[in-house]
């Protein structure tokens, strides 16, 4: 083969290797659009029927105009350019509206979502590490219920469906959702109620000694008196206290 031959050879296939290129490139192009447009549909069909599921009066903030005029743009490229439309940024512009509209109603579902555990809110905010004093079922159950109620709180209903639903042990539907949630925080009331309950029985010394253990300082181990001790045991509430070195 003459050396005019392996140049031609060569430039045939460099050629062949763009065209295949550029049709990858494309088909990228055209694949990620689609995905897009798909997950941002179905999310908003979801959030639809959520908002029917909690009563919503107000809609999801879709800005129609845009996404009319992004669609409209792209329509106009495709008419022109065929499938290299793709590439050009109509394209990319529809992507992103399409995504900003999906970020929206994302946070208008979240909202909604933790608006339902606003009967909670202060109940799972008395749950905290070293104030509750009582009962270690009663502290548990109190830990246990304000633990669920808080990880859903902060899961989309929409995206973290089947999440939601496990950790409430209930059925893909909302109203399944905020029964068992409705259930889960009558136990939490019931098991602060009784953490009450046991605290008001207290003595103000056991009272005073298990605050101080609860604070930054600590309770002294030299404040320990033996009176203070037999105290604590009659309270049944020794077990909450342990020695650490500061």
């Amino acid at each position: 083969m003459s050396l005019y031959d392996r140049a031609v050879d060569l430039q045939l296939t460099i050629e062949a290797t763009q065209s295949a290129d550029a049709s990858a490139d494309l088909l990228a192009r055209a694949t990620r659009l689609v995905t897009d447009l798909a997950t941002t549909s179905a999310y908003l069909e979801a959030a639809t029927k959520f908002r029917t599921s909690v009563g919503a009066t107000d809609m999801p903030p879709v800005d129609t105009k845009a996404v009319s005029q992004a669609i409209g743009a792209f329509r106009g490229g495709l008419s022109r350019h065929g499938a290299n439309a793709f590439q050009h940024q109509p394209a990319s512009t529809l992507v992103d509206v399409a995504r900003e509209q999906k970020r929206k109603v994302t946070r208008w579902v979240t909202g909604h979502w933790k608006s339902l555990f606003a009967n909670y809110d202060s109940l799972i905010e008395r749950v905290s590490p070293g104030q509750l004093i009582g009962n270690s079922t009663h502290r548990v159950t109190a830990q246990a219920r304000a633990s669920t109620l808080r990880s859903v709180r902060g899961l989309d209903p929409v995206s973290d469906a089947a999440e939601i639903g496990t950790k409430l042990r209930a059925g893909p539907d909302v109203q399944s959702w905020v029964d068992s949630a409705r259930a889960i925080g009558a136990d939490l009331h019931a098991a602060l109620q009784a953490l009450d309950a046991e605290r008001a029985a207290l003595t103000p010394e056991v009272e005073h000694a298990l605050s101080a253990a609860a604070s930054d300082e600590g309770l002294g181990l030299s404040d320990v008196t033996a009176e203070l001790l037999a105290a604590l045991r009659a309270a049944g509430v020794d077990e909450h206290l342990v020695v650490r070195r500061r």
